[in-house]
């Protein structure tokens, strides 16, 4: 083979290798990349009182992204909101956290599917607030005991529980709580046979969170009804007035015995009017508040018996 012929093979040859080489650049040159970037991948620890948050979002060209966000733990959603949003980036409004800690998962999704989606976490500190407190700043029982309800409030974050001790901090015999809800408790008293007796109860809160509330509880002592004066008169019945009747004019007490099959008459020793034949003092009958059994309002009647 001559010189001639030889360089022209090889000269060949060369250009085949060299278009080659250039249909491969041209391939990877037009070969696309879907990517997608979220800047920064999560939010950690934010403070529990709120604020608002700015996420990057970086997408090949002409790519177009959504969203959607997955709340994890307490149940509680909808604390995360989109406040502003643009092809480039999105701000989210972290709403105040009353509660536990809590979290989110944002997952960015391109809308073609060409992209991999990307995700950001989101967690958000428990509340700073841990608040308790009762409806109630003391209680004071009848000797024949009774119930209470006692209303509560309290954070979401305190799990409290009430219990009753005596004066030497040992659990109460003759209080018992029952009825419990997230709002209050029924508080129920034993009748007391002998002295006056005191109690607390207390308020406190599982987490140990909140301040513990303490109602102080007392009971007044067993009283024996006394002998009527003059002697010769039983009791026959009794009844406990409505407290709204504090003050209120006889014919309104009146009104309220008859609806409970009673009827007031006047007291045959008071003194009357010569005028007007009313009592002195213009009563006739009064509901009044007994000094000894603290807010009890009550009245009896007596029926004279032959001997």
């Amino acid at each position: 083979m001559n010189k001639l012929v030889k360089d022209v093979l090889v000269s060949g040859a060369l250009a085949v290798v060299g278009l080659m080489g250039l249909n491969a650049c041209e391939s990877d040159d037009e070969k696309e990349i879907y990517d997608m970037v979220v800047t920064p991948g999560s939010f950690d620890q934010l403070s529990p009182a709120g604020a608002d948050y700015t996420v990057s979002v970086d997408m090949f060209k002409g790519g177009k992204w959504a969203y959607d966000i997955a709340y994890e733990g307490t149940g509680v959603t909808g604390w995360i909101t989109e406040k502003a949003k643009s092809l480039y980036d999105i701000t989210f409004t972290v709403a105040p956290n009353k509660g536990f800690a809590r979290k989110a998962i944002v997952t960015f999704k391109d809308k073609e599917g060409k992209a991999e989606s990307m995700q950001l976490t989101v967690s958000q500190q428990e509340t700073n607030v841990h608040d308790l407190t009762v409806s109630l700043k003391e209680i004071e029982v009848f000797y024949d005991g009774g119930e209470q309800t006692v209303q509560v409030t309290a954070s979401v974050t305190v799990d409290w529980e009430c219990t009753a001790v005596d004066k030497d901090g040992k659990k109460s015999d003759w209080i018992t709580v029952k009825n419990k809800t997230a709002a209050g408790a029924t508080i129920a008293f034993a009748a007391n046979e002998g002295k006056p007796r005191q109690a607390t109860l207390l308020f406190t809160d599982k987490n140990k969170k909140a301040k513990e509330v303490r109602v102080p509880v007392v009971q007044a002592q067993y009283r024996t009804p006394e002998e009527p004066i003059p002697a010769g008169y039983v009791q026959t019945g009794s009844m406990t007035p409505d407290k709204t009747l504090l003050g209120s004019e006889w014919k309104v007490v009146n009104d309220y015995m008859k609806k409970y099959g009673w009827e007031y008459t006047e007291h045959p020793n008071q003194p009357k009017s010569t005028d007007t034949g009313e009592d002195v003092d213009g009563k006739h009958i009064e509901v009044v508040q007994d000094l000894v059994l603290g807010s009890r309002f009550s009245a009896s009647w007596f029926t004279k018996t032959s001997r």
